[in-house]
């Protein structure tokens, strides 16, 4: 049988490989290593229906003190390597815009296609991490791929924008989790969940304190969920995001963010403050979400009615406007041809349109030769 962190090296290994082909291979067509990243990252896919799950968490010693391979952590295992597979066939499309984005004879797309799979790794290890040692490591993983591929189009100020927001809110977010973290483990002593649990259960313990960490530690992964009032992020992230990186960002990220998040709160679910604080934000997030998002819908459709009628209305206007000036361009000709009196007129089709007296002069100057010309052929 294969054990679970054979999956997680084979992963890393296959990235490093690719990094290094595209270092020293610079004249082949990059998108193959996209194509060998899938190939790759589908065995160790495959490889995961073959890994025994470790049978008991509480128990475990050494390596697996802060290592899990419970099946929770081997179906997300498999959903990111599945989500990254996807993700590498949407970048093999985008690559064109990729290449845009960087200047002279530098091409950057083979770590386009190598990035997404150390993130890959990180998601894997985040999805089995009982320790929160390993899982602020495992959270940087993911998180520093991510700052590197949200801004990757360089060129795009939106894109800019993106990256340096995600960039700067994240590290907040990373500063409320360390400093939630030593809080729970000057209070227990501790980092290990399992052990977290037992430590809580003793009433020494100051159960304030524990919880002012686990505030600061729900603060950081609210963050990486996206969970209200910790989403202002999201909107301008993914919208200057390349597409594929926002699907990624959007569903790999997310998903590992609830499993950590799942077994985090556990140790605290003794806790009544925090089982309400757990009710509060799940509701503030489903009533913003529905509300706010219908309202936001509606918006942007009036918004777009509004422009599709002004741009119609434009249209109109324009097409109005040519057909006016030739109207009063052929009245002005027959004005000069038949010696008609010059006064101001107006030409109206939906619009009025006047013209002045002194335009009428100058084109009655501009035909005078022509005129003079035509009666001495009739005299």
């Amino acid at each position: 049988m294969i054990t679970a962190p054979e999956l997680e090296i084979a992963v890393l290994v296959l990235g490093m490989v690719i990094l290094m082909v595209e270092a020293f291979a610079s004249k082949i067509d990059k998108r193959i290593l996209a194509f060998i990243a899938i190939t790759g990252l589908a065995i160790v896919f495959v490889a995961s229906f073959f890994v025994a799950p470790f049978s008991s968490p509480n128990q475990a010693t050494g390596f697996w003190s802060f290592y899990t391979a419970d099946r929770l952590s081997i179906f997300f295992k498999q959903f990111a390597l599945l989500t990254t597979i996807l993700v590498l066939i949407m970048m093999i499309d985008y690559a064109p815009v990729v290449r845009r984005s960087f200047p002279g004879a530098q091409d950057g797309v083979g770590e386009f296609f190598a990035i997404p799979i150390f993130t890959c790794a990180g998601l894997m290890y985040l999805v089995s991490a009982i320790d929160f040692v390993f899982i602020f490591v495992s959270l940087e993983l993911v998180t520093i791929s991510f700052y590197v591929l949200v801004s990757f189009t360089r060129r795009n100020p939106i894109t800019l924008e993106a990256g340096t927001k995600y960039l700067v809110l994240s590290t907040v977010s990373t500063a409320f989790l360390v400093y939630g973290i030593a809080w729970i483990f000057g209070v227990t002593g501790q980092t290990n969940l399992h052990q977290l649990t037992q430590a809580l259960a003793n009433p020494d313990v100051d159960r304030s304190a524990a919880l002012l960490g686990m505030v600061f530690v729900l603060v950081a992964l609210g963050f990486k969920i996206a969970a209200v009032p910790f989403q202002i992020w999201v909107p301008d992230v993914y919208q200057g995001a390349p597409t594929p990186v926002t699907a990624y960002l959007s569903v790999g990220s997310k998903a590992a963010g609830f499993v950590v998040l799942l077994r985090v709160l556990l140790p605290f679910l003794t806790l009544p403050q925090t089982q309400r604080l757990i009710v509060l934000i799940a509701l503030l997030t489903l009533i913003y979400g529905n509300l706010f998002a219908g309202l936001l819908r509606d918006n942007y459709q009036n918004s777009e009615t509004e422009q599709r009628h002004q741009q119609v209305s434009h249209q109109i206007e324009s097409n109005r406007a040519d057909i006016e000036t030739d109207n009063s361009d052929k009245q002005i000709a027959r004005m000069g041809d038949t010696g008609i009196s010059k006064q101001p007129f107006k030409v109206s089709l939906g619009e009025r349109c006047e013209i002045s007296v002194n335009q009428c002069e100058q084109r009655d100057q501009n035909d005078q030769p022509l005129r003079l010309r035509q009666r001495q052929e009739r005299q």
